[in-house]
């Protein structure tokens, strides 16, 4: 029976043996760890995660707000590194509102007199086709 491994096969097992001889040492006891003792470090690394995410995002939300000045994002960035459980709840509770979207406003808008004037002239110097020209005029509805 022929077997064909491929480099990746004969490198995991490998790696495989490797740590199956390395786990039966005679040199000492290997630490074992239980099911409940994973599980409790699998919920503290999640809970750390989670809190330091939850530090950067403020962080940069005092940072980026527009309503705060500058010596009030000190003071924030200030409490958030000295006290950050606690500072970081008190920001959250007592942050400036704002809207969640805010679309900048066009300054002026043209009018469709002013539009078409703008299609004649680009088809006067050329840079649109008389195709685009007649499909632009028909889908503005004149």
């Amino acid at each position: 029976m022929d077997l064909k491994f491929g480099w990746a096969a004969r490198r995991a097992s490998t790696a495989g043996i490797a740590l199956l001889l390395a786990a039966c040492s005679p040199y000492g006891p290997v630490q074992t760890i239980t099911w409940g003792e994973m599980l409790a470090a699998m919920a503290a690394f999640f809970i750390m995660f989670a809190a330091f995410v939850v530090f950067i995002a403020l962080f940069a939300d005092i940072l980026r707000s527009p309503v705060l000045s500058g010596g009030a994002k000190a003071l924030w960035v200030l409490v958030l590194v000295i006290l950050p459980i606690l500072g970081s709840l008190i920001y959250i509770v007592m942050r400036p509102k704002r809207d969640l979207v805010t679309l900048p406003q066009p300054e002026t808008e043209m009018s469709s007199d002013e539009q078409f004037a703008e299609l004649d002239r680009l088809k006067a110097t050329g840079k649109i086709t008389d195709a685009e020209y007649d499909e632009y005029r028909r889908m503005a509805g004149r």
